[in-house]
């Protein structure tokens, strides 16, 4: 028997109780590269990734995969870890050869369940380099499935994946476990609210703005045509239902799925009241699958702005309309032009509603909300107001000082030494260095107060010094006042 030109051995990927995928390592040289002799490099089918990751097994394609791969950045668009398209081209171009090409058509066939059928359908087979397959679905997220994929593979898993298993274990058993709990929280402190797989399904709803509301009402499509609510009715079903085949995620309550009908109605009624509805476009669902929607949803945002609409809202309408797009995509076979498209107009969608999120939280944070929030200029008053207080208040009453004296640390430790990134403050410790020893204190010295230990040293504590030690000689005055 000849040996294969592509030589590949496979792993099973299980997940759920009985479920798996079987996937294909694949041994090809990358001669995209200028080296004479190419090194072997390993490969997958970029299809079993998509159907993993978004069960994917129709044939079709969301380009959530090639978004993904741009998200990780300049590395993973150049050889030799961006993705290799098998093609007619690229054995003109001498990355294949024509035996290789012809191979992977026959494993693309055999392997993969899109229903082409016969090798001679398959015009093109991506291949994603093994490497940038596991950068992938780190970036996903993490899941059952993207756990199995590292593992079946021998692959890096994340250690906050493994600390979050960990925990969920030690949890079922009723049981917790400190430095677990604590090294967990330094590593997610920074992390992003939401992975990329949970947000692909849906994204938390930000409070409705009732004036925002307000505005826009006159703007809601006036008629329903009955083909569109017949449409609308059949999503409402879909959403709701604890079962359905072709979705993906849980089933949301009845109310979500109408706040996505009325945000889609009034994104149709903008369309109608400006007249920018398509030349030959009906109110329908259909209009969710055309290529050019991105650019609509877009100019209809600007319009927003300019009403204006706060991005908390904004975020609220674009999410109605990724909610029903995507139940467009996988329901109601968008045309292939649409399809074809990467990144598609629902990644497209799903970046503006991103953006509009990290806005409406930028937005947030310059807002006073009741008094909860106060100047830097406020705090040192309250700060000046407490000393004074404890001051006053002698030694006559020892339950009173005391409750002043914590008052009086706590309030010197943020405005004196505010902390120099986010989460400092919380792992303050008495005993150890906020620095390595080579940027210790002036005469070698341990500072008593410390962001961190010496194994894990605060680069950045040089720059807070002289505030330290001002809080060091506040310390030490109500230190000296406690003792009185």
């Amino acid at each position: 028997m000849a040996r294969p030109l592509v030589p590949f051995e496979t792993f099973r990927v299980p997940f759920g109780q009985r479920d798996g995928l079987t996937i294909p390592r694949l041994k090809l040289p990358d001669r995209r590269t200028e080296e004479e002799l190419p090194p072997d490099s390993h490969w997958i089918l970029q299809r079993h990734l998509e159907v993993l990751l978004y069960h994917r097994s129709d044939g079709g394609t969301s380009g959530s995969i090639r978004k993904i791969i741009d998200d990780l950045g300049d590395e993973f668009m150049e050889p030799p870890l961006s993705p290799l398209t098998a093609t007619k081209a690229s054995v003109d171009s001498k990355h294949l050869s024509e035996g290789e090409f012809h191979e992977l058509k026959n494993l693309y066939a055999q392997m993969c369940t899109d229903g082409l059928g016969s090798p001679g359908r398959i015009r093109n087979v991506t291949l994603l380099p093994i490497k940038t397959a596991a950068a992938v679905v780190r970036h996903y997220g993490r899941s059952e499935r993207t756990l199995s994929f590292l593992r079946a593979f021998e692959l890096v898993v994340p250690e906050h994946w493994k600390l979050l298993e960990e925990q969920e274990e030690r949890m079922a058993r009723a049981e917790v476990d400190l430095l677990v709990e604590e090294r967990l929280h330094e590593l997610t402190f920074e992390m992003e609210e939401m992975s990329f797989a949970e947000e692909l399904q849906d994204m938390p709803s930000f409070e409705h703005d009732e004036e925002d509301d307000r505005k826009l009402k006159s703007y809601t499509l006036e008629w329903v045509a009955p083909a569109l609510q017949a449409e609308l009715a059949k999503y409402l079903t879909h959403r709701t239902s604890v079962i359905a085949a072709r979705r993906s995620g849980a089933s949301v309550v009845s109310d979500t799925a109408s706040k996505h009908k009325e945000h889609l109605l009034r994104f149709y009624g903008w369309l109608d009241r400006t007249k920018k509805l398509p030349q030959g476009t009906t109110y329908s669902l259909a209009l969710l699958g055309r290529p050019d929607l991105a650019d609509l949803v877009e100019a209809y945002i600007k319009w927003l702005r300019e009403r204006p609409v706060g991005y908390s809202s904004i975020a609220n309408y674009v999410n109605g309309v990724v909610a029903l797009t995507s139940y467009v995509y996988r329901n109601c076979d968008p045309p292939a032009e649409t399809l074809a498209l990467d990144p598609t107009p629902l990644a497209d969608l799903i970046d503006m509603r991103q953006q509009c999120e990290k806005a409406a939280k930028q937005d947030k944070n310059y807002q006073r909300t009741g008094g909860a929030r106060i100047t830097w200029d406020e705090v040192q008053q309250v700060r000046v107001k407490v000393m004074a207080e404890l001051d006053a208040v002698g030694t006559q009453n020892p339950p009173l000082r005391r409750q002043l004296l914590k008052d009086a640390v706590a309030v010197s430790m943020l405005s004196l030494l505010p902390p120099d990134r986010v989460g400092v403050i919380r792992k303050l410790r008495f005993g150890t260095r906020s620095s390595a020893p080579r940027t210790a204190w002036a005469g070698g010295s341990t500072s008593p107060i410390s962001g961190t230990s010496t194994r894990r040293a605060n680069s950045t504590a040089r720059l807070w010094r002289a505030p330290a030690r001002r809080a060091h000689a506040g310390a030490r005055r109500l230190r000296q006042r406690a003792r009185l």
